[in-house]
């Protein structure tokens, strides 16, 4: 389960395009911030590239790219590239049986990030791919899932959606505000196609007759697309807004726009906002602990016009810090994949403190409040200076952040039990925390 939306620049503040994405993942899995510079490949070396479960040409330059990815995948969740292509995917849930192996949602945004200099270029190598491999194997972490895609493509003027069956798809161009999550949204308007849909004498609706109503319905997708709509179009529209720290910090938190319009602060809005009294599956920041559902593990704001990447590196967006970066310098991240596995659990490992009540929720709020505010206070300061300063003294202030909570964190099965929630909630937490623990300990967390 995973949002994804995009603001054209007509639609934004600053009239710049803005991208973002929350990963919804199994609690445990831990996506990894990878910084991959552009590599010329040695092809009579090695001619193909092994994807998460089939091997494909390899070609013979790729892009350097930020992605984030679950740790198991070669392919990732959602990236931006050197050239500022933008790119996350959603499970869909479709009719008939999945295949055992082919190509998964992941690697397909890895390849359009190594590959693409352009969203159009994006767009028309996500359909060439589906038809030439089609899609199939599990995409779960610790229990299995199967499902096609669907994606958002982006660059700094132009994006599309593109939804996949098999070795089928359909895209459009997007205009204004568009989102998705979890359910096929193209109807009959369809801008490019495969081949077997181009040749069809009249346009038929592509949702209609390739979605599965039922998974679709319990995956929570039209009331989490609901809520991005509703923070992102009120924000464009002037409307009086609340954002999830509100009720800890009263009405005076509640902005009153003079100049409407979406932008960075509405953006983390929408990855943070929360439906009341909804299910664990109905809200963009989705909270693990029911029969179904998975647990926001990631997520990613991108502005290409100014290189702009915002990255939370863990898991629950609305207790977790946004840290903006800029892509005009060295971004301090690597490609070194336990470095970045541990960077995420040193984060994961304070959330669930903070479920079990060893951390002072409303505390850590304020303080999360007040760092991330000082952060984006900085970035204003460093406009036209030293980018390369910037990007490091974000990086130090907020591991310096994380660093001071986790030395008081406590580290045994016990000690996480959820203070709040029904036995079965607290069962299933324990069971995730069990395991986590674990690899904690095998990496010396």
């Amino acid at each position: 389960m995973c949002d994804t939306f995009v603001v054209m620049p007509g639609s934004s503040k600053n009239k710049k395009l803005w991208f973002a994405k929350n990963s919804d993942r199994s609690p445990n899995e831990p996506n990894l911030i990878i910084n991959q510079p552009a590599k010329k490949n040695d092809l009579s070396a090695c001619a193909d590239v092994s994807l998460t479960y089939i091997s494909i040409p390899q070609a013979e330059e790729t892009h350097a790219l930020l992605m984030v990815k679950p740790v198991w995948t070669w392919g990732c969740e959602m990236g931006v590239n050197e050239h500022g292509v933008c790119i996350g995917n959603e499970a869909v849930f479709t009719k008939g049986k999945y295949p055992e192996t082919g190509l998964i949602g992941m690697d397909i945004c890895r390849l359009v990030l190594e590959r693409c200099s352009s969203s159009l270029e994006g767009m028309k190598l996500i359909g060439s791919l589906v038809e030439q491999y089609g899609q199939g194997g599990n995409c779960g972490f610790d229990e299995a899932m199967y499902y096609n895609n669907s994606f958002i493509v982006a660059d700094a003027s132009q994006a599309y959606v593109v939804e996949t069956v098999g070795y089928e798809w359909a895209a459009k161009n997007i205009e204004g505000v568009y989102a998705i999550s979890n359910s096929l949204t193209i109807e009959r308007e369809w801008d490019f196609s495969c081949g077997s849909l181009e040749n069809t004498a009249k346009k038929y609706d592509f949702s209609k007759a390739h979605s599965d109503t039922l998974r679709t319905h319990f995956s929570g997708a039209s009331l989490r697309r609901y809520m991005i709509y509703q923070t992102l179009l009120n924000a464009k529209d002037g409307a009086p807004r609340k954002n999830i720290y509100s009720i800890l910090l009263g009405d005076s938190f509640i902005k009153r726009d003079e100049a409407p319009g979406i932008d960075y602060d509405i953006c983390k809005d929408a990855l943070r906002a929360h439906i009341p009294s909804g299910g664990f599956v109905d809200s963009p920041c989705m909270h693990y602990g029911g029969p179904i559902g998975g647990h926001t593990t990631g997520s990613l704001i991108v502005c290409p016009k100014d290189g702009f990447i915002s990255l939370t590196g863990g898991s629950t967006p609305c207790k977790a810090v946004f840290k903006p970066f800029l892509k005009s310098a060295e971004l301090p991240f690597s490609e070194d994949e336990q470095q970045a596995e541990l960077y995420w659990l040193r984060r994961e490992l304070i959330q669930r403190n903070i479920l079990a009540g060893n951390i002072d929720n409303d505390e850590y709020l304020r303080e999360c409040i007040t760092l991330e505010q000082e952060l984006d206070s900085l970035l204003l300061s460093f406009a036209g200076q030293n980018s390369d300063g910037f990007n490091q003294r974000v990086f130090n202030m907020e591991n310096d952040f994380v660093q001071n909570y986790l030395s008081g964190c406590k580290r045994d099965a016990g000690a996480l039990v959820p203070k709040k929630g029904s036995f079965g909630y607290k069962k299933r937490w324990n069971k995730k925390n069990a395991v986590l623990l674990e690899r904690i300990a095998e990496l010396g967390i």
